[in-house]
């Protein structure tokens, strides 16, 4: 039965960290989609509060009392961002609701934090075996996209408009594994979405000791490894070689310096835009996409005018609609991002809480979650996903929780 519940509860969540996902559902169902993202996000209010509960009811081990001890740490992180997003949707005159839904997953995942000596009532294989067969349906999808040259499934909602970013890349770039010119991008929006699902499952798959044959293994290997070549992506590209790198750094502190170093370049980035949009050997086709993000750092910078306020709690750039009719540029770094969206406060406040998140991993079960979490500061050098990294972050932590050693006192989250 727990496999069962966490299985469901982390299709839940896979969906919501890739929300274009319901989006298709609900084209192939013929749905509205608003209602059925609602739905999915009303379940997983509803499945994180059912887990604490079930969790301080039934699960024995520890006085009951000590199972809802506070860990006031965690609830000032909490109540300081519920702050911040007030403060950010005001400013901005967003309704909280928009902010809320942005931050839902983060903010679910301070909410189970909160409980220190709490071990939840969840299966490890229950979710590993919902993220590895979530992204292998998307993986054989965007196979078969990629090969046959179509996609498949609906790309255009009710009202004509296309529900993908990009499905098609110029002819002739990445040599022949792009000849056809077409991306795999299963359910999700862009191949980008399916490379970062495709590095979840492989990471699970090189890193965990999920209890399966050589042979099955070894052939989600190959699938998802074909996965993350047919979307097409160099940035994935780039982050699956970060994945493979990790081999070489096991412990957590060689994790947390890599942490910081991908988000020093997120800095750099940054601070010298324009110097690297304008360096000679970028100047080439093949660059094109890589300039074309530091044309939107650098026409960001300049667009938006700061004041204590809006630097403190930011602009609300994740629901700013006026930018639409404005460029089709984005902010493809996910510090600036952060900043322009929720400020220097929130900027800080996510940057610091998954930094603290690597705890020491004593019996090497984190270590999947714990490579992504280093996959997204190198990740946002170049693009963000702040959705999808919070689904990861909530994911470790209800990993950690199941997995706390509370009957000897040892709190793995403890300082989060």
């Amino acid at each position: 039965m727990k496999k069962m519940i966490s299985f469901i509860i982390t299709i839940n969540i896979l969906f919501l960290m890739i929300p274009n996902a319901i989006v298709r559902l609900a084209d192939i169902l013929n749905l509205d989609e608003n209602l059925l993202t609602d739905l999915f996000k009303i379940s997983i209010i509803f499945f994180i509060v059912f887990l604490i509960l079930i969790s301080i009811l039934i699960l024995p081990g520890v006085d009951p009392y000590k199972k809802i001890f506070i860990n006031w740490k965690a609830a000032l992180y909490l109540f300081l961002l519920i702050l911040s997003l007030i403060i950010t949707a005001s400013i901005n005159k967003q309704p909280f609701s928009w902010r809320l839904s942005g931050y839902l997953l983060l903010l679910l995942t301070l909410v189970t934090s909160i409980f220190d000596d709490l071990k939840i009532f969840f299966s490890k294989m229950g979710m590993y075996y919902g993220i590895i067969v979530y992204t292998l349906v998307n993986s054989i999808l965007g196979i078969l996209q990629y090969l046959k040259g179509t996609p498949i499934v609906p790309i255009f909602n009710r009202e004509g408009q296309s529900t993908v970013v990009s499905i098609q890349l110029k002819s002739g770039f990445l040599g022949i594994i792009g000849r056809r010119g077409y991306r795999a991008f299963g359910m999700f929006d862009s191949g980008m979405s399916l490379g970062l699902f495709s590095l979840l499952a492989l990471s699970i798959i090189i890193y965990s000791n999920i209890r399966t044959s050589s042979w099955i293994r070894g052939s989600l290997m190959v699938i998802y490894i074909f996965t993350v070549v047919a979307t097409l992506t160099r940035n994935i590209y780039v982050s699956f070689l970060v994945l493979l790198f990790l081999f070489f750094a096991k412990e957590v502190n060689k994790k947390r310096i890599l942490f910081l170093i991908g988000i020093c370049m997120q800095l750099l980035t940054i601070l010298l835009a324009s110097a690297l949009n304008n360096l000679s050997f970028l100047q080439n086709d093949f660059f094109e996409t890589l300039r074309s993000r530091y044309r939107g750092l650098i026409f960001f910078q300049n667009y938006y005018q700061h004041n204590l306020l809006t630097t403190l709690f930011g602009h609300g750039y994740q629901y700013d609609s006026t930018l639409k009719t404005m460029t089709a540029l984005t902010v493809d770094n996910q510090m600036y991002a952060t900043y322009l969206d929720i400020g220097i406060v929130g900027l800080l406040f996510i940057y610091i809480y998954i930094y603290n998140t690597m705890k020491k991993d004593i019996n090497g079960e984190m270590e999947p979650f714990q490579n992504m979490i280093v996959v997204f500061a190198f990740f946002g050098i170049a693009n963000n996903h702040i959705t999808f990294f919070s689904g990861i972050i909530l994911l470790y932590i209800l990993l950690l929780k199941s997995e706390s050693k509370v009957n000897n006192g040892e709190n793995l989250i403890n300082g989060v």
